[in-house]
């Protein structure tokens, strides 16, 4: 009895400029026995829009600055199931909520709805 298997899942990513776009993501499925195509998902019929341009952004050392001081890195013990055994890192105690990031261009936090 031969059993079909489930088509191959190829993820892409929309870029500009060489920067991931991440909320506009790609999928095509393949046929692995034959190579065809048989399905695909993603914003194909999405708008173009300008974006940003990357040489307006402010400076990696800035944002990090800016980051760093609204959600500072605190020494904890983290538990590691892979090693089975505690590890000592860095890590912010103080999370962003899921619509807040630091805008790239205005140097500032901002808050994009849904």
């Amino acid at each position: 009895m031969n059993q079909a298997s489930a088509p191959l899942q190829l993820h892409f990513l929309a870029a500009h400029k060489g920067i991931p776009v991440i909320d506009q993501p790609y999928v095509v499925m393949v046929d692995e026995g034959s190579g065809d195509i048989v399905g695909f998902q993603g914003g194909f019929a999405q708008k173009q829009v300008a974006l940003p341009d990357p040489q307006n952004a402010v400076a990696a050392e800035i944002a990090v600055e800016k980051i760093l001081k609204e959600s500072p890195l605190h020494l904890v013990y983290v538990w590691s199931k892979q090693l089975d055994k505690p590890v000592l890192v860095y890590k912010p105690l103080k999370g962003f909520a899921g619509n807040v990031y630091f805008d790239a261009i205005k140097g500032e936090f901002v808050s994009i709805g849904p």
